[in-house]
């Protein structure tokens, strides 16, 4: 019971002790983060000298955004006019499919008719030549 004892205490203070560095670790990469943002703005605001180049530049930047936009507006409409264009177009097809389908068929038809009315013909004369010969 006393050597179990011992070995709780000793899992709870390693246990205590890994904490400890990892709270440690967490606040050191908390510090090095905010020494690097604080360069990176150090950084930027070192290099952005006048403020009203800045609030050009993002207005500039603004006006090519809108007009962007609107092109794009543009174009999504005429994109929707085609696509509802190659939809029908695509009904038609298939319409058209299905009536050279048929179309197939009547002229099968049209073959073995005309192939059994040229036979017909050949027996009919076949039986005028009996009875007149």
């Amino acid at each position: 019971m006393f050597l179990s004892h011992v070995k709780q205490s000793i899992l709870y203070s390693v246990w205590k002790s890994i904490l400890k560095l990892r709270d440690s670790v967490t606040v050191r990469r908390i510090d090095v983060q905010l020494l690097q943002q604080d360069f990176k703005l150090y950084y930027i605001l070192k290099e952005q000298a006048d403020t009203v180049a800045v609030k050009n530049a993002l207005s500039s930047a603004i006006d090519v955004m809108q007009a962007l936009s609107s092109s794009i507006l543009h174009l999504l409409s005429k994109v929707e006019g085609r696509t509802s264009l190659v939809s029908k177009l695509s009904d038609m097809a298939g319409q058209k499919k299905f009536t050279l389908g048929e179309c197939r068929e009547l002229l099968c038809t049209a073959a073995k008719l005309q192939v059994q009315e040229s036979s017909l013909h050949t027996h009919l004369m076949q039986l005028r030549e009996g009875v007149l010969g």
